[in-house]
Formats: C-alpha cells, structure tokens, sequence
C-alpha cells in the first residue's frame, strides 16, 4: 500500500524535530537506509546523514552504474531523483538547495539512520496491517463495528457511523470523548430532536434532515461541539444511506489524517455497500415500518408510538398515499431524490416490484405537490 508523504510527516514529528519537509504530492510504499549498495527505487524514501550519504555518492561515482543516481546528470540516460530523509546533529546546519538530491525531510535526532528507518519501517507495517485486516474483517462477515475497532489505535480520535434515520451503527468504544451530542447518542443509541435541531441550526443538516456535504476538518460551531472533524456522506443512487464522522478530540487535524481517513472511508464505503444489499436495497426498517401501517400489521400502542418518535411520523392526522411504477430501466434512487425534492419528508417503501409507495402528512393545498 502506497502512503502519502504527509502521512510519515505526521508520525516523525512525534519522534523528532523536523526541521524542513517538501512533502508535495509524494507516496511511498518503502523506508529504507541509504547505504553503499543501495540500488535507488523511486517508490522508496531513503534516511541517511551527512556520512553515509556521501559514501553513497563516492560509490557510485566509482561505479558509473547506470542504475544508480548521479550528482552530475547525463540527459542521455535520465535517472530517478533520491528521494531523501536527511538526519543532521545539533552542529550541523544543512538546507534543501545544499544537495542535488531530493531533500523530503530534514529531521533533527540522535537516532541512527538504521533505527529511524527500522521505526519508520515497522510503522508502515503497522498501517499495512490496518488494510489488511480491515479487509479480512469484511470478508469473515464484519460490519462497521469491527471495522472501527481496528481503526482506534491508528486515530486515537473519536468515531461514530449511523445511519439514514440517524441510529448508531458502530463508534470507537475505547476513545472517551467530552462532547455532550456524541455521548448521548452513545447512550440512546440514535440522535434525539435536541440533537437534530442542533445540527439544523449550525447548517450541518438540512430541513429534511440530510446532512450537508463538508470539507475536511471543518470547525463546529457554538452549541455542537469543540472539536474540528471529518465526515463522510455515503449515498446509494444518490439518496442518503449512512454518516461517517470523526471527531479531532486527541489527535489533531492535519493532512496526513486526513489521507488516513480516506482509507477508512474506502473500506466503511464497501460495508456501506453489503448493508444496503441486506436491507433489501430499500429503506430497511423504515421501509418496513410503513409496510406494515399499509398493510394492517397489528402492532402494539406503546410500539406504534415509539416508532412514529423514531421516524417522525406524528401519531395522529390525515396521510395522503402515493404509488408509483418504476420501470426496470429507471433509477430507483433518481426517482427517490425527486419525491424529496417535491413532498420534503416522506416515508417511502417498496411494495410491489418495482412500484414504490410513498406516505406523507395530508397538507393544506397549495403548501405541497399534488400527483
């Protein structure tokens, strides 16, 4: 797996003082210690110092091998840069234009060359392993839950996923977090009114309780929260599916997590994928729930209640009723997005293949789209 520069930057300023980083647009799948018989690779970041980069150059300008970078280039047999970790010592003054190379880090330490590349080295394993198990994870049958289980010790930050009617569907139970919103919705086990009418007010959902795409890292305002986050909006066919959101409470937003959090996106995007599968490819338990008011399933007062207060169906007033075929050649979820865009809130099922009931409050004319 290829790693973003600023992924590594991250981990060595938590292991010495960088002093200089050119990280731009690089990606390596190797760290490796720069010796004598290096043969360069241009996916590998190589960690030298003042000593063992300058044997490297005496090398192989004995050498004249046409697989080893030259200080002087020849523009007939063009060569891949050294990409470069430089060590220096509390002495030596180094900058990027000193050297021909490729300065990508200039870091300030005592360490050897040999034991920052072995930590750099079993860090990559480390997020190697993350991939990797995640990816086993799903294949054995796991959902969201344990695939935010592996991902706790590579965030340290707070997780949660829910879904289209904002029940919790995983969270990252070792990371505690001081965040009123976020602990009860842990405890309840989906948003409550207080909740939603929050992220209406902050513009972080709209007035059909969609929430608003965001870009990374974004701050939150007054009254939800004090932490910066990331979030992902997974959508099937383009209708809302599921809310993937990550609160910066330990470790802080920078560039390298959010590239980490891309990872985590891909591989929550395919359990997103198996769950919508499993849900029939409609709206799940909403979708159930409607069905059986069509269709006179006896259900008890206390459930019946608790159930219009989970979806938002008021207990009492006048439904109007809409069904729609679907022809096999049209997109469901387009034709979805459009009765929202027109009725605001509904609750919608599939009852026959392919004809989609939808039920919404009566309204007064004029105030909602008749059919």
């Amino acid at each position: 797996m290829q790693i973003e520069a600023s992924v590594l930057k991250d981990h060595l300023e938590s292991l010495c003082e960088v002093t200089f980083c050119n990280i731009g647009e690089t990606w390596y799948e190797w760290i490796d210690e720069l010796t004598v018989e290096s043969v360069i690779r241009p996916d590998t970041l190589y960690v030298c110092n003042k000593k063992s980069l300058a044997a490297y150059h005496r090398k192989r300008l004995r050498s004249n091998r046409a697989d080893v970078v030259s200080t002087e280039r020849d523009d007939t047999s063009p060569e891949e840069p050294l990409h470069l970790l430089y060590i220096t010592d509390n002495d030596e003054h180094i900058t990027a234009s000193d050297s021909s190379d490729m300065m990508i880090f200039i870091c300030k330490t005592q360490k050897t060359p040999t034991e920052l590349s072995k930590i750099l080295q079993d860090y990559l394993r480390k997020l190697n392993d993350w991939k990797l198990n995640m990816d086993s994870a799903m294949l054995c049958g796991g959902m969201y839950q344990a695939i935010l289980d592996l991902s706790e010790p590579i965030f340290k930050n707070s997780i949660v996923i829910t879904d289209y009617d904002y029940k919790l569907l995983a969270y990252t139970k070792t990371i505690s977090i001081d965040d009123e919103t976020t602990n009860r919705l842990i405890d309840q086990g989906h948003y409550d009114k207080e909740a939603l009418h929050t992220f209406k007010e902050a513009h972080l959902i709209d007035t059909n309780c969609i929430p608003i795409a965001n870009k990374y890292a974004k701050k939150t305002r007054m009254g939800v929260g004090s932490y910066e986050f990331m979030d992902h909006i997974y959508t099937i066919d383009g209708v809302f599916f599921a809310h993937l959101v990550m609160r910066c409470n330990n470790r802080p937003s920078t560039r390298g997590l959010e590239r980490l959090f891309d990872i985590l996106v891909e591989s929550i995007g395919h359990c997103v994928a198996k769950d919508w599968s499993l849900r029939g490819g409609s709206g799940g338990r909403e979708s159930k729930f409607v069905l059986s008011l069509l269709e006179n399933t006896t259900l008890r007062e206390a459930e019946l209640i608790n159930l219009c207060k989970r979806y938002g169906v008021p207990q009492q007033g006048k439904f109007r009723i809409h069904l729609f075929d679907i022809g096999h050649d049209c997109s469901t979820g387009q034709v979805i997005r459009d009765i929202r865009k027109l009725l605001g809130r509904c609750w919608t099922t599939m009852k026959d293949d392919p004809s989609r009931c939808v039920m919404r409050k009566r309204e007064p004319f004029g105030k909602a789209a008749d059919f």
